[in-house]
């Protein structure tokens, strides 16, 4: 699903989504993941605070993307909730999704009102 919102994003909102899962794991975990710009990104040596832009986010594919939020979402199963309140900020790229986008937004809307 994480691979359908990408994919339909515009390059600012893919890299927003890349950094939401960065924050979470930190690029030190997602290093051996995924080949392409995702692989120069995070192979680089780079254990700081890695901050991908729209450019190097047009690079990365949807399914790379998948891969990376699999992994991440082991770590930190919050990681859909905030890429559900990522998308929810977002409400013209929800509409254009439909259904999928919408139940992620509404996990998010969910989960926050639990907390």
């Amino acid at each position: 699903m994480v691979a359908q919102l990408f994919g339909q994003s515009n390059p600012q909102q893919r890299a927003g989504v890349l950094n939401q899962l960065l924050g979470s794991v930190g690029p030190g975990m997602l290093t051996g993941l995924g080949g392409g710009m995702l692989g120069k990104l995070l192979g680089q040596g780079n254990t700081g605070n890695v901050q991908v832009t729209p450019d190097q986010a047009a690079q990365v594919t949807p399914e790379q993307v998948e891969q990376v939020a699999t992994h991440v979402e082991k770590h930190d199963p919050t990681v859909v909730d905030k890429i559900g309140g990522f998308y929810s900020e977002h409400p013209g790229l929800v509409k254009t999704l439909g259904s999928a986008a919408l139940s992620i937004a509404l996990a998010s809307i969910a989960g926050r009102m639990r907390s």
